[in-house]
């Protein structure tokens, strides 16, 4: 192979693996913008979950509540129990 071979080898070598890094960076791109998409639209999903969660984990049961009525009932182990005691009415 000649100098002027190895050179123009060499040249396409380079440019070749600019182009794949240009490429990649353009894909990169592209990929985090659709996650910024698909992000945004699970937000309020996520939202509404975590709201649903705080709700279970602070469960208020009044003291006039059958006992019957909670005994086929299962909690998940982080869900704190209040009873409240109520007076009766007059």
């Amino acid at each position: 192979m000649t100098a002027t071979t190895l050179f123009y080898l060499l040249v396409c070598l380079v440019l070749g693996i600019w182009a794949l890094v240009i490429i990649s960076f353009w894909y990169a791109r592209k990929l985090l913008q659709r996650q910024s998409v698909l992000a945004s639209q699970l937000i309020p999903y996520l939202k509404q979950i975590q709201k649903e969660r705080d709700t279970i984990q602070a469960l208020s049961i009044p003291d006039t509540t059958p006992l019957s009525k909670l005994q086929g009932m299962t909690l998940p182990d982080n869900v704190n129990i209040d009873f409240q005691h109520q007076p009766p009415l007059k």
